[in-house]
């Protein structure tokens, strides 16, 4: 039976290495102790949102594919790890998938059925998007 508290203890030490101003060092080991997470939770969406972050700030865009997948997967109504997901790929210069990726968010945040943000969180989410959406016409 796996150990919850132990999960929370781990994502708690990575979370405090993501606030400080880690160095490569830091979010290295960050990196290492959310995969070991992984392994044994392969379902925790705050250990694969937290390893798509540390992935993140290194630029590891191809690497921080993995995670936000398996969050879309894990989540499919969930718009935020799309957005995620297509930030990741827009940075690879794969921007008709981030477009197809954020018109999903879009639809989903609109829906508002998946998401239990209230009303006006959700009309910003839906700026953010449209803001990425226009910064990727502009890239293209």
């Amino acid at each position: 039976m796996p150990d919850l508290n132990r999960l929370g203890g781990v994502l708690a030490q990575a979370d405090a290495i993501l606030r400080s101003n880690a160095s490569a060092d830091g979010l290295a080991r960050c990196e290492g102790i959310l995969r070991q997470a992984i392994n044994e939770f392969p379902d925790s969406v705050d250990a694969l949102a937290m390893l798509g972050a540390t992935l993140s700030r290194q630029r590891r865009w191809a690497d921080a594919q993995q995670p936000y997948q398996r969050l879309v997967e894990l989540r499919p109504a969930d718009p935020g790890p799309r957005v995620f997901l297509a930030e990741m790929v827009r940075n690879l210069g794969r921007f008709a998938e981030a477009i197809d990726h954020l018109h999903e968010a879009r639809r989903l945040t609109l829906d508002a059925s998946g998401t239990p943000l209230p009303p006006e969180q959700r009309q910003c989410q839906v700026l953010l998007i449209d803001a990425m959406l226009a910064q990727i016409c502009l890239l293209d």
